[in-house]
């Protein structure tokens, strides 16, 4: 009976495709000779247009790794391994994964390979590399070329890649064949050098745009900080070199070096001046990783940096599939001063919280018996411990023993210790309610960056309501910190007293609305 095999004829792009070009013919040719000289059946033929690099995370090559765990299915075949895969890494030689999990045949150049055996490891393995290794030297090779050409003050690109007001002139004789190549402005330069003389007047990028005729202020900076207005073209570094390539464009240029630096110095100004406003405010979200849907995830936050928008919190079930809860987005500017009027109005208050501690179930007391056996454990180790360093002391194991058995032996007691179980620790109450509520009470007054750590420090979570539009209950995060804290430092890491108890929920008496917050 013949083997059943999938045929792959892959090309990396649509021009290789072309009814006037050969590639596919040429490798359904081999593989046609392939499957006759095998006595193999072709079931299906599976072809691609794209790079080897990435060609095996399409869901053309998903198909045909899903077919492979069929039972009537042998394998695949290809005209050679670099049509099946050109990894670009070695992580990419995971495409041989499914032929030796579902134990199927790659045939490929005519051989056949058992991917699962140890020969057949190795084959695939160095054939994969090689084909990476030719793609990196074709791709060398080009960009070795265009290299040279730029070295020369030449330009490989097309003019999509130059800068508006820029231009490359390639002039041909009659057999077309280039006789002479040069840089040139062009009448949109003159644009440009009205944009440079705006900028340095003190112009917005948004006035500039206007008054010059480009599209938006969005691009302005982009295209000013171009070092070809000062008849110098700048190449970034790439994998040929390391350092940065400038090439005179041998022609006069659109302005002065100096003209050039001065309108550089004011756009570094405008760009950092803009990341400042920035960071103001919008670094920090008080809402966020506090604020719960009542579905019981997690507010997830979009920021928006256009003038007169808002950031918008989502639900977390939203993401990444789209499928939520169907709560509705809310306003950053709404949501976070209602955790403000929260914590403020209610949980400011050591009688609240004194009535919620007293509420709290206390801790289970250790089991004797399980303490006592851990103890005993924690006897041991200690005993072979003192053993090994005796065994030492009279020459009787090597240093390097006594090292390896010792770092073994230490790995256990800790481990032995960190599961030793612990008393509950006994606390004032009314000084824990007290020290909560203390320091509480000028939540309102700390920077923005100080309320979100103390937030996440002691809460778990702030709950919506079912129709997402008020936060009607709050979670007290257990080991909450308590205690005296110095006022100049509200977020003080050494508190007096620390107390230890499940998370506790409170229910608001009133839910307090989140847009209806002046």
């Amino acid at each position: 009976m013949k083997r059943r095999v999938i045929a792959i004829v892959r090309v990396s792009t649509p021009n290789q495709a072309a009814d006037d070009r050969h590639g596919l013919a040429r490798q359904r040719h081999d593989i046609e000779q392939t499957a006759a000289a095998h006595d193999l059946e072709i079931v299906r033929w599976c072809e691609v247009v794209e790079s080897g690099s990435i060609a095996f995370r399409g869901e053309d090559f998903a198909a045909v790794f899903k077919d492979l765990a069929r039972v009537d299915i042998h394998g695949a075949i290809v005209s050679s391994i670099d049509r099946l895969i050109r990894p670009g890494q070695l992580g990419d030689l995971q495409v041989f994964d499914p032929f030796q999990r579902h134990k199927k045949l790659l045939f490929a150049g005519g051989s056949e390979i058992d991917v699962e055996s140890e020969a057949g490891w190795i084959v695939s393995a160095m054939s994969g590399l090689s084909a990476g290794l030719e793609k990196r030297a074709i791709l060398k090779r080009t960009l070795g070329g265009k290299e040279r050409m730029r070295a020369k003050g030449g330009h490989p690109g097309g003019k999509i890649s130059l800068p508006r007001g820029l231009t490359y002139v390639r002039e041909r004789n009659a057999d077309g064949k280039v006789v002479r190549a040069y840089w040139q402005y062009t009448a949109e330069s003159q644009q440009v050098l009205e944009a440079f003389r705006l900028l340095l007047a003190g112009e917005s990028f948004v006035e500039i745009a206007k008054r010059v005729g480009f599209a938006s202020g969005r691009g302005v900076a982009s295209i000013l900080r171009n070092t070809v207005w000062k008849g110098t073209r700048t190449f970034e570094p790439n994998s040929l070199r390391a350092v940065p390539l400038e090439m005179p464009l041998g022609i006069p240029p659109l302005v002065s070096p100096e003209y050039w630096a001065q309108a550089q110095v004011i756009l570094d100004q405008k760009r950092n001046a803009t990341r400042a406003l920035r960071r103001q405010d919008r670094t920090v979200c008080l809402a966020l990783g506090v604020l719960r849907c009542h579905c019981g995830r997690r507010l997830y936050l979009r920021r928006d940096y256009r003038v007169g928008q808002f950031d918008l919190l989502y639900c977390g079930s939203r993401f990444p599939k789209g499928v939520g809860c169907g709560a509705p987005s809310l306003r950053r500017v709404d949501a976070d001063p209602a955790i403000v009027d929260v914590i403020t109005r209610h949980l400011s208050s050591a009688r609240v919280l004194l009535a919620i501690l007293e509420k709290a179930p206390q801790r289970r007391a250790p089991n004797p018996k399980a303490a006592a056996k851990t103890e005993r454990e924690i006897a041991r180790v200690t005993a072979d411990r003192a053993r090994l360093v005796d065994l030492r002391m009279k020459g009787k194991i090597t240093e390097s023993e006594f090292d390896s058995r010792a770092a073994e032996l230490a790995a256990e007691l800790r481990a032995l210790e960190a599961a030793l179980p612990r008393a509950a620790p006994v606390f004032d109450q009314k000084a824990l309610a007290t020290g909560i509520a203390r320091l509480l009470a000028g939540f309102r007054f700390l920077e923005p960056r100080a309320q979100h750590a103390l937030a996440r420090k002691l809460f778990v979570g702030f709950d919506l309501t079912r129709d997402g539009n008020a936060i009607g209950a709050v979670v007290l995060r257990g080991e909450t910190v308590a205690g005296e804290y110095a006022k100049k430092e509200p977020l003080s890491t050494q508190p007096s007293e620390i107390s230890v108890f499940p998370d506790l929920p409170i229910a608001l008496p009133a839910p307090v609305m989140i847009r209806k917050i002046a």
